[in-house]
C-alpha cells in the first residue's frame, strides 16, 4: 500500500511527492499568470534568487494547476479560464473524459471544468521520473492542445472559411430556386432554427443578399455558360408565347431548341414583361432582342407557336418561318368531332349518368360492389372537362370499360328510384362508345406523342398525318355513326393541315419524308446542301424566302461573294502562283464527285437502309451515321430541332405560374426572369 503526504499541510502543497510548492509560490504564480507572465520566467527568477536548480516549467505549471484544481472557488478560477482561453492546456498526462467524438464544443461549463480538474488531479497520482517529462510533453502536447482548442472552444468562436460559406450560400440558393420556394423562406424562424441545428457555425444569408447578390451572380455565370454553349450551334428552333400572371401582367417567354452531338437541348432564354399597347410589334421586337442577346438571331430556322392570331402577326413581323402547334391542330380536329350534333346528343346521356354516380356516395359504393362481382378493374368514372384536351375521350373510354358495372348499379334496387329521371342507357350506346374509341384512339395517341416530355420534332408530323388519313378512310361496312365521325375528323384535319405555313414546302425539303422522290425535290435538297457552305446568317436569309427561284438566285449570289472574298484573302505566294493553283484546283475538282451526285448517292443509300422501330431515337440514329451520310446528317439538324408542338412553353408556363404565384404576385419581373432561367436551365 502506497501512502502519500497530504496535498496541503502547513502552507505547503504536495503535487506528486517530488514537487512541493509553498503557498507564497502558488500566489506568486497566480499573479504572474494573471499578468500574462510566462511560467518559465518565474522559474528562472526563482533559480537565480535561490541558486538551486528547479524542475522544468511544465512540471511547475502542472503542480500549480493541481493546486488550483483542489482549491475551492465560488466561481470558475480566473486563472483556469485565462489558461483555457490561451489554449495552454498542454501539460503531460492531461486528459479530459466524457466527450463524444461528435462534440463540437457546446458543453456544460461546470461539468467541463469538473472534468478538467479531475484530469489534473489524476495526473498527480502517477509517479514519473524526471526523464519522462520531455517525452510525455512531446507525445501528449498535440493531443491535449487539440482536445482543448478544437473540442472545447465554443461554436460561436469558430467561423466557417470564406470558401465554405460561399458553398453553403450557393446550396441554399439552389434549394430555394429549384424547389420554387419564396426567397422570404430564409427569414423564417423555423428555417433558421433548422439551419442552426444542422450547422451552428453557418449564418444564413438575408433575403436582400439573396435577391441582390447571390442570385444575380449565379444567373450571370449560368447565362455566360449558355451563351458559350450556343456558339457551337449552327441551327436552332424557337417556341414562344405570352401568358398572364395572377396580377394580370403579361409576360413573354422564349425557349430555344437545338441539337448537339445527337442530343436535343432546350434552354429557356428570357421571360420578359410586355407593357406596350401594340403587343404584336412589342413582342416581335422583344423576340428579336432576346435572340440577339444570346447570339442566335441568325441561327433560327423556324418558330413553333399556337394558332393564335397575335403570335402569328408577331412572328411574321420578325420574319421567321412559323410552324403551327401540331398538338393543337389534332386537338381541334378531335373537338370538332366530339362537339358535333350527332355526338353531343348521345354523349349527354352518358355524362348525366357519370355525374349522378360521382355525386352520390351510395351509388359509388354500389358501383364498387358491382365491379368486384363482375371482376372489373376498380376504376373511378371520368368526367370530361371542356378545356382539357382528351378528357372527353377518356370519359367515353372509361364508360365502355365499366358499362356492365354501370348498368348493374343503375338497376340496383337500393338506388333504382333515384335514377328514374335519367335516360336509360342501352347496348347501342355501348356499341357507339366502342366505335368512337376505335376511331378516335389514334388521334388521341397522336396528340399524346407530340406533347411528350421528350419534345418530339416536326419529323413526326407527316407520318402521323399519313396514319390519320388511312384511319379516317370510310369503309363499306361502317355504320352511319362511324362514317359521320370519320368524315368530320378527316375534313377538319385536312383544313387545319392546309393552314400550316410549312405545308407543301416542308414535304419537299425533307428527303427523309416519304414522297420526296421527284426531280424538283432533289434540286431543292441540292440547294440545301450547298447552303451548308454559307454562314448561318446567310442561310437564315435564304430560308426566309419561300420562293424557290429567288432562293436559288440568292444562293448563287452568296456563293459568288464567298468565292470573291476567298480570292481577296490570297497571300503573296498564292497570288504569285495563282495560275498554277487554279489549274491544279480544276483537275482536283474534276476528280471530286459533284454535289448533285453526292446528294443522289446519299439519298439512295438512305433509302436502302432498313427501317427502324419508332422506339429508336432519330437524333441518335443520324448522329451514328454522320460519316456515311454527311450531307443528310448535317441537314437533319436543321429540321429535327424544330418542335412539333408548342407544349414545351406550356411546361415553362407551369414553372412561371409557380414562381409568380398568388402569394408572390408582387415579385419583380427581373427576379422572376432570373428564377425561371435558373430553375429550367440548371
Amino acid at each position: 500500500m502506497v501512502y502519500r503526504y497530504p496535498e496541503w499541510s502547513e502552507g505547503l502543497h504536495n503535487y506528486n511527492d517530488h514537487i512541493i510548492l509553498s503557498l507564497q509560490l502558488c500566489m506568486l504564480l497566480q499573479k504572474s499568470i494573471e499578468n500574462h507572465t510566462a511560467v518559465d520566467g518565474v522559474v528562472e527568477v526563482l533559480e537565480r534568487t535561490e541558486g538551486v536548480k528547479s524542475p522544468c516549467a511544465i512540471e511547475v505549471l502542472q503542480a500549480y494547476l493541481h493546486f488550483e484544481a483542489l482549491t475551492s472557488h465560488n466561481c470558475l478560477s480566473v486563472v483556469m479560464m485565462d489558461l483555457y482561453q490561451k489554449g495552454v492546456f498542454n501539460m503531460a498526462g492531461f486528459e479530459i473524459t466524457g466527450l463524444s467524438e461528435s462534440s463540437i464544443g457546446e458543453v456544460n461549463a461546470e461539468e467541463l471544468w469538473d472534468s478538467v480538474c479531475m484530469g489534473i488531479i489524476r495526473s498527480s497520482l502517477v509517479a514519473r521520473r524526471s526523464s519522462d517529462v520531455s517525452t510525455s510533453e512531446d507525445n501528449l502536447k498535440e493531443a491535449a492542445t487539440s482536445a482543448v482548442t478544437t473540442l472545447l472552444i465554443p461554436a460561436a468562436r469558430k467561423r466557417l472559411t470564406k470558401q465554405r460559406t460561399e458553398e453553403c450560400h450557393k446550396a441554399v440558393t439552389r434549394y430555394l430556386v429549384k424547389e420554387l420556394h419564396p426567397l422570404s423562406t430564409v427569414d423564417s424562424s423555423w428555417f433558421r432554427e433548422m439551419a442552426k441545428m444542422l450547422n451552428p457555425k453557418y449564418q444564413l444569408p438575408s433575403r436582400d443578399q439573396l435577391m441582390n447578390t447571390l442570385m444575380p451572380s449565379w444567373y450571370s455565370v449560368e447565362k455566360n455558360h449558355v451563351i458559350k454553349e450556343l456558339l457551337q450551334v449552327s441551327e436552332a428552333a424557337v417556341t414562344c408565347d405570352w401568358w398572364t400572371s395572377f396580377a394580370q401582367d403579361r409576360y413573354l417567354t422564349v425557349t430555344l431548341h437545338f441539337i448537339i452531338k445527337g442530343q436535343m437541348r432546350h434552354k429557356v432564354l428570357r421571360t420578359k414583361p410586355v407593357y406596350d399597347v401594340q403587343a404584336d410589334t412589342a413582342v416581335a421586337e422583344q423576340i428579336g432582342g432576346i435572340l440577339e442577346e444570346f447570339g442566335v438571331r441568325d441561327k433560327v430556322v423556324a418558330v413553333t407557336v399556337d394558332n393564335g392570331s397575335s403570335m402569328d402577326v408577331a412572328i411574321k413581323k420578325s420574319q421567321f418561318r412559323k410552324l403551327g402547334c401540331f398538338a393543337q391542330i389534332l386537338s381541334l380536329a378531335a373537338q370538332k368531332v366530339y362537339f358535333s350534333i350527332t355526338v353531343t346528343r348521345w354523349a349527354s346521356r352518358i355524362r348525366a349518368v357519370v355525374v349522378w354516380i360521382k355525386r352520390s356516395s351510395t351509388a359509388q359504393t354500389v358501383l364498387r360492389e358491382k365491379q368486384q362481382l363482375l371482376n372489373l378493374p376498380q376504376h373511378y368514372l371520368v368526367l370530361d372537362v371542356r378545356t382539357r384536351w382528351g378528357s372527353f375521350y377518356l370519359m367515353i373510354e372509361r364508360f365502355a370499360e365499366q358499362y356492365a358495372a354501370i348498368q348493374a348499379t343503375i338497376t340496383d334496387p337500393q338506388i333504382k328510384q333515384s335514377v328514374e329521371r335519367l335516360e336509360t342507357l342501352t347496348d347501342d350506346d355501348h356499341q357507339k362508345a366502342e366505335e368512337l374509341i376505335r376511331i378516335m384512339k389514334p388521334l388521341y395517341m397522336s396528340s399524346l406523342c407530340v406533347s411528350a416530355d421528350k419534345s418530339p420534332t416536326c419529323s413526326q408530323i407527316f407520318p402521323i398525318l399519313k396514319k390519320m388519313t388511312a384511319n379516317f378512310e370510310t369503309q363499306d361496312e361502317d355504320s352511319l355513326f362511324t362514317a359521320s365521325l370519320k368524315e368530320k375528323a378527316r375534313d377538319d384535319l385536312s383544313a387545319c393541315y392546309k393552314m400550316m405555313i410549312l405545308g407543301s414546302s416542308y414535304r419537299s425539303r425533307a428527303p427523309w419524308i416519304q414522297g420526296s422522290r421527284t426531280e424538283s425535290t432533289q434540286m431543292r435538297f441540292g440547294t440545301e446542301c450547298k447552303m451548308l457552305r454559307l454562314q448561318p446568317q446567310q442561310r437564315c436569309q435564304i430560308r426566309r424566302n419561300t420562293n424557290f427561284g429567288m432562293r436559288t438566285e440568292m444562293l448563287r449570289m452568296y456563293l459568288s461573294k464567298t468565292s470573291i472574298q476567298m480570292r481577296q484573302r490570297l497571300t503573296g505566294l498564292e497570288e504569285l502562283f495563282e495560275d498554277e493553283d487554279r489549274a491544279l484546283k480544276s483537275i482536283t475538282e474534276a476528280e471530286k464527285t459533284p454535289i448533285a451526285e453526292r446528294v443522289q448517292q446519299e439519298i439512295q443509300l438512305y433509302r436502302s437502309l432498313p427501317a427502324v422501330p419508332t422506339s429508336e431515337d432519330a437524333l441518335a440514329w443520324w448522329w451514328r451515321r454522320r460519316d456515311s451520310l454527311p450531307l443528310l446528317s448535317q441537314l437533319s439538324n436543321s429540321y429535327l430541332c424544330i418542335q412539333a408542338s408548342s407544349t414545351p412553353r406550356e411546361r415553362v408556363f407551369s414553372t412561371a405560374g409557380d414562381t409568380i404565384s398568388r402569394e408572390r404576385s408582387h415579385i419583380l419581373p427581373e427576379q422572376a426572369d432570373m428564377q425561371i432561367f435558373l430553375q429550367k436551365n440548371c
